[in-house]
């Protein structure tokens, strides 16, 4: 008798599969939010000490597409965090299709395919960046993995009051009929072993939580030939109160100088303690860091910093584990958590953690509150003299 917890091959996946591919989901964002921790500190450097501006737009460019990535990352990691609830904005497609294109055109370039964007969305969307830039860089991915050298991709925004419309045309093979409502379907793809059949899933899935929907409209034959995706979305009140107000772009320029203050750095992955090594010795600070909690004890025990900042994840050593034992033994110290786990930290724990940051962080809110941090003590110690 079949175990019916496995799947068939063409059954749908089971409760089993759906919790393994979850935590394989969480670990996967974490070393993500890792990689680009450090691709987003060294290219603030980079933009912050560029003699020319060829050198800072590439820079800049750099740090768009790690952004791009990162709302990706967020989102992932916000549906591993049970009962979180994100508060949705106004939205500007336009400026949310810029970023998209910052990845897709450097996809695009490498089959020779070019990308081209038409009209304009008369009013915002309300909803969550991040779940809508991927659906974008979903339906943009599509398109250019479906066309072939020459050929172009024609993004193409529009709409009225009520509702804004962001259309995606290829001329690719196109889709037969039978097949254009699977392609939902998840882990359904027509492109063999370079698919993962989630990506049209999760696009419809995203668009329909918005209050709109995706439909595929596709010809097999003539001038025509090729895919158009449809996207429609309810234009939002910019006078809903519910609404956060529109989220600033990221600041990731380094500026000012700190004053000295000793920071502890703690992460076991040499990438990420390297890159922060050198953006708080670039901002005045006097750094050192640990991989682990006994080194990082060693570390508190030849001298005490004035800050520490730690992941959570810490290989065979538990970050929460680090947090209280310093907590406990340092309780005026700040800790300052910056991480890609997806590990909620109990009452106990928060405690002791003066802030908390998910990786990758913006360079200049790291280093700004860390100043905080640093002046608060001071002040605090100055106080009791």
């Amino acid at each position: 008798m079949s175990d019916p917890r496995r799947r068939s091959p063409d059954g749908p996946p089971t409760t089993t599969t759906l919790a393994a591919l979850g935590k394989a989901a969480g670990e996967v964002a974490h070393d993500i939010a890792n990689a680009l921790s450090a691709i987003v500190m060294h290219a603030s450097l980079i933009r912050s000490e560029a003699a020319s501006p060829s050198a800072a737009s590439h820079a800049e460019a750099i740090l768009r597409a790690a952004r791009a990535a990162n709302e990706i990352v967020e989102r992932v990691r916000s549906r591993l965090r049970q009962g979180e609830r994100r508060p949705r904005a106004l939205i500007d497609l336009a400026h949310l299709v810029e970023d998209a294109l910052v990845a897709a055109r450097v996809r695009a370039t490498a089959r020779g395919v070019t990308i081209a964007v038409v009209g304009q969305a008369p009013a915002p969307v309300a909803g969550q960046r991040a779940e809508l830039l991927q659906l974008v860089m979903n339906l943009l991915n599509n398109a250019v993995d479906a066309s072939a050298p020459g050929h172009e991709v024609v993004l193409e925004l529009g709409g009225d009051d009520d509702e804004v419309t962001l259309a995606i045309t290829d001329r690719g093979a196109g889709i037969p009929p039978a097949l254009i409502e699977r392609v939902f379907e998840p882990f359904f793809t027509t492109k063999g072993e370079r698919g993962t059949g989630l990506g049209l899933s999760l696009a419809r899935s995203i668009a329909e939580s918005h209050g709109g929907a995706l439909e595929l409209g596709s010809r097999l034959h003539g001038p025509e030939r090729g895919t158009t995706a449809r996207v429609v979305l309810p234009s939002a009140d910019p006078d809903d109160p519910e609404l956060a107000p529109p989220r600033p772009p990221t600041a990731l320029e380094i500026q000012g100088v700190a004053t000295g203050a000793r920071v502890l750095i703690i992460d076991d992955d040499p990438n990420v303690r390297e890159a922060m090594l050198e953006l708080m010795t670039a901002t005045g600070f006097q750094p050192t860091v640990a991989a682990d909690l006994p080194s990082a004890l060693a570390a508190l025990g030849e001298g005490e910093p004035e800050v520490i900042i730690t992941d959570l994840h810490l290989g065979a050593t538990s970050g929460v584990d680090l947090v209280r034992a310093v907590g406990r033994t340092h309780p005026d110290l700040p800790i300052i958590v910056v991480s890609g786990s997806t590990v909620e930290l109990d009452d106990d724990t928060l405690a002791y953690v003066a802030a908390r940051f998910d990786k990758p962080v913006s360079p200049q809110r790291l280093i700004a509150r860390t100043r905080e941090l640093v002046a608060e003590a001071r002040g605090r110690r100055f106080q009791r003299q």
